[in-house]
């Protein structure tokens, strides 16, 4: 299935003009799939957001899925932290990335849904987006507890 396809049978809500998915939600919707199917040369970040009385965005920790034609993690991760070296990027961020970003090596149009479940799950289960989110939040509300089913992400 298409992924434009799979966010189109996904309930969305507005927040400023933009369209914002439940994590929870896209990440059961793949659990029925086998495989996301993209077109050639596409290319998709999710914005993860957690939205509970108050938006917090988590715009370091976004998923990108994309389709190319030679391999190119590197020079995604030296492109996002503006370092010239893999060997200047600290180990935790050269860790973070790569369950946050997905190829799909041309003339492959596929990817495994269970891949794109991999990169959710991280963001889901990762404590330092718990810990992100629980630091925002606690500073106007001391008993916040952080609840997975109100992170939300959008699609840039």
């Amino acid at each position: 299935m298409e992924l434009m396809t799979i966010l189109s049978s996904l309930n969305s809500i507005n927040n400023h003009n933009e369209k914002l998915y439940n994590l929870c939600e896209m990440r059961e919707c793949l659990n029925k799939l086998t495989k996301v199917v993209m077109k050639p040369n596409e290319h998709f970040e999710f914005v993860p957001y957690y939205i509970d009385n108050a938006t917090y965005e988590l715009y370091w920790c976004g998923l990108t899925i994309i389709s190319v034609t030679i391999p190119s993690e590197e020079k995604y991760i030296l492109e996002k932290t503006g370092k010239e070296k893999l060997a200047d990027v600290p180990p935790e961020i050269i860790e973070r990335e790569k369950h946050l970003y997905l190829e799909i090596i041309q003339p492959t149009t596929e990817i495994l849904a269970s891949s794109v479940i991999g990169c959710i799950d991280y963001i889901r289960t990762s404590k330092e987006v718990e810990d992100a989110i629980t630091n925002a939040y606690r500073e106007k509300n001391e008993t916040f507890q952080f609840n997975e089913n109100y992170l939300f992400f959008a699609i840039h």
